[in-house]
């Protein structure tokens, strides 16, 4: 095995890892996302970062984007996006890997495709080649936190956890919303106002 090789596997299991950690304690969530960075960097020298979103559901979404600090817009000429939905997350959830370099990612593309064992297409080249919203940080957070206050308050009031987030889906359909919408109107009601 080359080394070229040995960082594809070593990149692979950190993408892997970091699936595995994405419920359990932040710490291990950016320790994940360290190691997935640093093995990046050393498969594709010319990468400046990449972009995690993860579903929960089609409403409620995490993202954490990290870029090299003096990257702008224009530097991101290629990506590599890989959708997650075969680790068992939900769709929408994906990794995009951004590099400065036209074809930076052909080779990764290929060897992860064999290392992660996906189907043919899954790994898709230069798609996402805008620059993420806003540099590196976490979004969503604030949103998922309302989401699951609200579902705590209606465990309160009796639902199982199950039957709570039905209950919060079903209002977010009636209200024509988002969930994110109800659960506010959920901790509004619970506080009295």
């Amino acid at each position: 095995m080359d080394t070229t090789d040995l960082i594809t596997t070593a990149l692979a299991e950190n993408i892997r890892e970091l699936f595995a950690s994405l419920d359990q304690a932040p710490s291990q969530v950016a320790d994940s996302l360290v190691s997935l960075r640093r093995d990046l960097k050393l498969a594709v020298r010319s990468s400046v970062g990449l972009t995690l979103t993860v579903c929960m559901d089609p409403d409620q979404q995490i993202t954490l984007t990290s870029i090299d600090h003096f990257t702008v817009a224009s530097d991101i000429v290629t990506s590599l996006s890989l959708p997650l939905n075969w680790a068992a997350l939900d769709a929408g959830s994906m990794i995009i890997f951004y590099s400065g370099v036209p074809g930076a990612f052909v080779d990764l593309a290929a060897d992860l495709s064999y290392s992660l064992h996906l189907p043919p297409g899954t790994v898709v080249l230069d798609q996402d080649t805008a620059a993420p919203v806003r540099e590196s940080g976490l979004t969503g957070v604030t949103e998922s936190s309302t989401v699951n206050q609200a579902i705590g308050v209606l465990i309160d009031r009796g639902y199982t956890p199950a039957t709570a987030g039905a209950h919060l889906k079903h209002q977010a359909r009636e209200l024509r919303r988002g969930v994110h919408h109800a659960a506010t109107r959920i901790l509004r009601s619970a506080a009295g106002q």
